[in-house]
């Protein structure tokens, strides 16, 4: 008897101290179906040392932070997205700033430098091949240009109706574009700052707009995709601002469109557009095919609230502003293993 109650503790303890299977990141479509998407992981924050439940009572304490106010540890309310190279900008109006985050070393900051350079209602970023970071504050009505530092240098200026209420910015090797959702308009600047023109009014029909707001620039194919959020749909313009073509229409469903805002386009053509109301984002081809629905309201991983903007990298990372989670996610698009 006492032998079987020793082979039994041992049992106990070894079944005690095993450590319990990982699950499988999430992956679109479920298994056993081939993955086409999977979860990577999320950005919260740029992870300051010490600024955990203790870590931020010390610094309460000794003064560095005041009861009550929001802290630099971590995104409040990510709206705009823009990657390159490992370096992941985020605009967050909640913080008033922008957090540059560095996947290298897991690491961030927050732009522009400078105490007095305070932004209101940051919501979209975008940059320039020579390192220029363009902000987007859709309060102030301004883009400011800053430095590959952080300090604020500028300001895009020259439009002669002025901006209404922009909405997001998109650049190309050549321009930058600006939505404007009271205006109904997008404008065009060189990539020097310089104003160049502006295209679209508040209308329904091909070329028009009701409230234009995420914009992306696809550089493979030298297209604007415009989210026509009122007129739920996507549209897409020449560099130059010729009306190319549409997808997208209202729906309660999948592979419609209820609540239309980031916008992004992958290496193998498909357009990846977000939807607030659905609380995911969906794929599609350039010909209006559904592909794919990713997500459902939640907190965990592949799941959303509010999602706002979307990027898509070099390696088709694919990022995801989740706003109200306040984190950005982070996804692996797979490609297809043609026999």
């Amino acid at each position: 008897m006492n032998r079987l109650i020793s082979s039994l503790s041992l049992i106990l303890v070894l079944t005690a101290a095993a450590p319990p299977a990982e699950a499988p990141p999430p992956q679109w479509p479920a298994a056993p179906q081939a993955a086409r998407l999977r979860f990577a992981g999320e950005i919260a924050g740029p992870r300051v040392a010490g600024t955990g439940k203790i870590g931020r009572f010390l610094r309460i304490l000794i003064g560095l932070d005041k009861a009550g106010e929001v802290t630099a540890d971590r995104l409040v309310k990510p709206t705009g997205l823009y990657v390159s190279s490992g370096t992941v900008f985020v605009a967050d109006p909640g913080m008033r700033a922008v957090l540059r985050y560095d996947e290298a070393t897991g690491r961030g900051e927050w732009w522009p430098r400078g105490a007095e350079k305070k932004l209101l209602s940051p919501v979209s970023v975008a940059a320039a091949p020579d390192g220029r970071v363009f902000i987007l504050d859709s309060q102030l009505g301004k883009v400011f240009i800053l430095d590959a530092k952080g300090n604020i240098t500028g300001e895009l200026e020259g439009d002669p109706e002025g901006m209404g209420r922009p909405a997001a910015l998109a650049a190309s090797g050549k321009r930058i574009y600006i939505s404007d959702a009271k205006k109904h308009r997008v404008s065009v600047y060189g990539i020097d700052g310089t104003f160049l023109q502006a295209f679209g009014r508040r209308g329904s029909k091909p070329g028009e707009f009701n409230f234009p707001t995420y914009l992306w620039f696809d550089e493979k194919t030298d297209r604007l995709w415009v989210t026509d959020s009122g007129n739920f749909r996507l549209q897409w313009f020449t560099p130059d601002g010729r009306f190319g073509g549409s997808i997208g229409e209202n729906g309660n469903r999948p592979g419609y469109l209820a609540r239309p805002r980031g916008v992004a386009v992958d290496s193998e053509g498909h357009v990846f557009v977000v939807d607030a109301a659905f609380e995911a984002f969906q794929l599609f081809d350039d010909k209006n095919n559904f592909l794919l629905f990713v997500g459902r309201a939640g907190s965990a991983a592949g799941q959303f609230s509010m999602p706002g903007g979307v990027f898509i990298d070099g390696r088709d990372r694919v990022y995801v502003a989740d706003t109200q989670n306040a984190r950005v996610q982070v996804f692996q698009y797979i490609k297809e293993v043609k026999p």
